[in-house]
């Protein structure tokens, strides 16, 4: 980022990046943005899923923006057995996604409401998916691709699934939106 003139990993204390910009700007009447780490299944250290659940909501209470992914995977939801959407919930409040989201469903989720409020996906770092055969930027048939994910939604055989709920989503800077089974 670039803060006076100079490039910076992170905006000083009473500064945040600009919309649409890779500038420090000085933070607006209501404050900073509550900026918080990645959310993975290493967020959060503990052994019974009420306690995860109750940390995980303490850590990530009030966060507006996530400074790197939100991955979301089967040992995620296994460790909040029982409490996922309620842990998950505390994510409402994010606008703002520095790196991609990834989120393997897995039978979980009749929704991803908890992330309704995400505006902006950066996509400063992307999810490599795999290869895909495609077709070809000139012509022939069958070229494989490499996809890097902003957004990915593994629903693995989700009859759960119904919709989406990404209602605030304006766009993915980076990367592609992946949605397979």
């Amino acid at each position: 980022f670039e803060e006076f003139g100079n490039c910076v990993k992170k905006c000083s204390e009473g500064y945040e990046v600009a919309e649409n910009s890779n500038k420090c700007v000085q933070c607006g009447e209501q404050g900073c943005a509550k900026d918080c780490e990645a959310v993975t299944t290493k967020s959060i250290k503990c052994k019974k899923p009420k306690n995860c659940a109750q940390r995980f909501k303490a850590k990530f209470s009030n966060c507006t923006k996530i400074s790197g992914s939100i991955s979301i995977d089967v040992t995620f939801t296994k460790k909040f057995e029982g409490f996922v959407e309620d842990a998950l919930s505390v994510l409402s409040t994010v606008t703002e996604v520095t790196g991609y989201i990834s989120i393997s469903t897995n039978n979980k989720f009749r929704d991803l409401k908890f992330l309704r409020n995400v505006k902006r996906i950066r996509g400063l770092e992307t999810a490599s998916i795999g290869y895909f055969s495609t077709k070809c930027d000139d012509g022939r048939a069958n070229c494989t691709k490499q996809m890097y994910g902003g957004l990915v939604i593994h629903a693995i055989n989700d009859m759960k699934l119904q919709e989406l709920r990404l209602n605030s989503l304006e766009r993915v800077e980076n990367g592609d939106i992946i949605i397979y089974d």
